[in-house]
Parts: C-alpha cells; sequence; structure tokens
C-alpha cells in the first residue's frame, strides 16, 4: 500500500531496510568463506552501486523516478547471493537463479509496501532478470531500462574490483570519461569491449591453471561473442599456449584503448 510521502522519502527509507535485510541474512551464513564472498563483499558492491551510480542512459537521465528506482534496484539486487550462500547452494557457479531470489526477499519482506504498485513491480522485474539469460520485458518498459542499467553498472563495478584490472584503474577513468562526455553507446562498446574481453580471458586462465573453480557459463551484460569465445578456451579449442598469446595482445588493447581515452 502507497503512502503519501515523497518518492525520495520512501527510497531512503527502503535503502536503510535493505541494508538491515542484508546484514540479517549475512550473520546466518555459517560457511567464512561464503560470508565474505557471497556476504560482506556482495553487500559493499550493492552499496557502491547504488550511493553513486553514473547514468548514461537517457531515459533514466530525464526521469526523476526512475533515478530513484534504480537506486533501490540497485541496493537489493544481490540478496539473493546471501540467500544462495545460508542455503549453501551451487554458488561457484554464475546462474540466473540469484535475481530471482533477490526479488522474492525483497518483495517478502516488505520493504516495497509503501511503493506505488508499478513503483514496486518495476523494482522486482529489473531485479528479477539482471540475471537471466533473456530478458523478458517489454522493451519501452521501465522495468527493461531499469534492468539494463543494472547489468551494465553491475559487471563494471565486478570488473573494477577485479584483482588484475583494479591496479591500473583503467575502467574506472573509461566508466569517468564515458559518463562525463555522453558517450555514443557504439562508442562505449567500442571503448569497454577490450576490458570485457581481457577479464572474460583472465578468468579463464584462472580456471586453465587450476587457481580458480569458478565457471561462468554466461556473463550478462557482456556481449555474446565474448562469453561464447570465454567457453571456447575452457572447452580446450584454444589452448592454454594459444591464451598467454591472447592475454599479450588484449594488454596491447588496454593500453589503446587508455591512450584513446586521453585524447
Amino acid at each position: 500500500m502507497s503512502t503519501n510521502y515523497p518518492l525520495s522519502t520512501r527510497v531512503s527509507n527502503a535503502l536503510k531496510n535493505i541494508d538491515q535485510l542484508s546484514l540479517e541474512l549475512i550473520d546466518r551464513i555459517k560457511n567464512p568463506q561464503l560470508k565474505e564472498t557471497f556476504g560482506w563483499a556482495k553487500f559493499r558492491h550493492m552499496r557502491r552501486l547504488s550511493e553513486c551510480p553514473p547514468i548514461s542512459d537517457f531515459k533514466i537521465q530525464s526521469s526523476p523516478r526512475l533515478k530513484q528506482l534504480l537506486k533501490v534496484v540497485l541496493r537489493a539486487h544481490d540478496l539473493g547471493r546471501h540467500i544462495e550462500a545460508i542455503d549453501e547452494l551451487d554458488t561457484l557457479r554464475d546462474g540466473p537463479r540469484h535475481g530471482f531470489l533477490s526479488a522474492r526477499v525483497l518483495e517478502e519482506s516488505g520493504i516495497l509496501d509503501s511503493f506505488d504498485i508499478g513503483d514496486r513491480r518495476d523494482i522486482l522485474d529489473a531485479i528479477t532478470y539482471h540475471s537471466e539469460r533473456e530478458v523478458n520485458l517489454k522493451v519501452d518498459s521501465d522495468a527493461y531500462t531499469l534492468c539494463y542499467a543494472l547489468r551494465d553498472l553491475d559487471k563494471e563495478d565486478i570488473i573494477l574490483d577485479d584483482k588484475y584490472l583494479k591496479p591500473a584503474g583503467v575502467l574506472e577513468q573509461l566508466r569517468t570519461h564515458v559518463f562525463r562526455h555522453h558517450f555514443s553507446e557504439a562508442e562505449l562498446l567500442k571503448l569497454r569491449t577490450p576490458y570485457f574481453e581481457g577479464y572474460a580471458l583472465r578468468r579463464a586462465q584462472e580456471v586453465l591453471d587450476g587457481s580458480s573453480v569458478r565457471r561462468m557459463t554466461y556473463l550478462p551484460g557482456i556481449p555474446l561473442q565474448l562469453s561464447q569465445k570465454f567457453e571456447q578456451i575452457l572447452s580446450g579449442e584454444v589452448s592454454p599456449d594459444a591464451l598467454n598469446s591472447l592475454l599479450a595482445r588484449k594488454q596491447v588493447d588496454l593500453r589503446l584503448a587508455r591512450e584513446n581515452l586521453a585524447t
């Protein structure tokens, strides 16, 4: 049931309550490793995104309502990761279920009860589909817009925090330039692709050399061809020796992309 409070007030209250819900869920995680990786790390990740989300989508830029709703979407989208860790499910596989779990626990908590029905539905749909292979939402819907904003920002933040790319600060620079100068979608993809590709290749290398058991069978928000290349590496179509050569070339791509940003 909605109230007469301004949307900004409802959002502010929701963010506080989502934090509290997140902390309660984390407290229930018994496995120490999962408590960190799918508990505290996800808590920090969701807070980073919601506190200062860079908005490139024109529809969101021009809509005070969507800007507010996006904060809630970003703050709650990985609550399902806590649930997976509590139940000790197959959390090492990047799959679609955590979006559904996030939306369900958020809805059942009653945190969104003060929101209008339409706002509530857009928030829940965006969260549900952000981890799905296919976004079964109408292209012109607000939920679709929120969902794709989340998918892009989600992956960018994860890569920004990646141990290989974080020291260079290249994606942080990319993000700053993209949103400051309002690059077109085509320009954004052209600049962004080397970073995502390098990330996928690094993850593949970890799997091949045994330092990681994480197998991302698909990467929401990352171009399909890059996901396919990742799978080719894992399946052996690309050999470990060839992988080293690919990684070397990607380092050149990263350097060139960074130089392009400075011009």
